[in-house]
């Protein structure tokens, strides 16, 4: 019945959009001159702030879509515009000033002559 009707059409919407995805990722494969557009700076800002969007969106996203939906709306795409705004700036923010320099540090800890001349000595005694 209708249950029936509804999975055999998703299962016709899954096929075309796994059909879909697999077909532009042959095509980057092959064509790779088409990724062109990666190294756009803007395209590189977003990527090095995806992952602290990642880490936020969620938890700060869905308590300020609580708090603030009374006053934009259960719907507001303004809202919405707001916190991807927010996400993106925060994470330029946290890769900037906090990612990148704690990367450096440790790098500096880490690889440095006098920490592999100290590991080598741990080793060896």
């Amino acid at each position: 019945g209708f249950l029936q009707a509804g999975l055999q059409k998703f299962d016709l919407i899954f096929t075309i959009l796994t059909f879909i995805t697999i077909t532009i990722y042959l095509i980057f494969v092959y064509k790779s001159h088409l990724l062109i557009y990666l190294t756009n700076p803007f395209i590189g800002k977003l990527g090095v702030t995806s992952y602290s969007v990642y880490l936020i969106h969620y938890h700060i996203g869905a308590g300020c879509i609580v708090m603030y939906r009374n006053y934009f709306g259960k719907e507001s795409y303004l809202l919405l515009f707001l916190l991807v705004i927010f996400f993106f700036s925060f994470g330029l923010f946290s890769y900037n000033y906090l990612e990148k320099p704690l990367s450096n540090q440790l790098k500096k800890l880490l690889f440095t002559n006098k920490s592999r001349t100290t590991i080598q000595n741990v080793k060896a005694g």
